[in-house]
């Protein structure tokens, strides 16, 4: 994962909640060590990247558009679009429902 995002990356600035800004100090961490990552059902060359923040006991999730060949002149960085705190029934609803799952820390892929 770590080759994914390099410094061709850009993130969507917003408002952010007081628990979101927590956060942001962990997406690098997020996206290069998921728990989780996948691949989105509804929106193509989309990435869901979950990850359970031990240090502050915080369950997150990224997700990710990438710059593919199919989609390089709409999308020329990859992009984080969202950042946000999972708490444990939408953690369980988005492995159950959002995508197939491509990678998992539990088992080696």
């Amino acid at each position: 994962m770590k080759n994914l995002f390099k410094k061709d990356s850009i993130f969507y600035y917003k408002e952010y909640s007081k628990i979101e800004n927590i956060l942001k100090k962990y997406i690098k961490n997020i996206i290069e060590e998921p728990d989780i990552v996948l691949e989105d059902n509804s929106h193509l060359d989309t990435l869901i990247f979950l990850k359970h923040i031990l240090e502050i006991n915080k369950k997150a999730r990224v997700v990710a558009k990438l710059a593919t060949d199919k989609n390089h002149e709409r999308y020329t960085k990859n992009s984080i679009i969202t950042l946000m705190r999972q708490r444990n029934k939408s953690w369980e609803q988005t492995i159950k429902n959002k995508g197939k799952i491509i990678y998992s820390k539990t088992r080696q892929n």
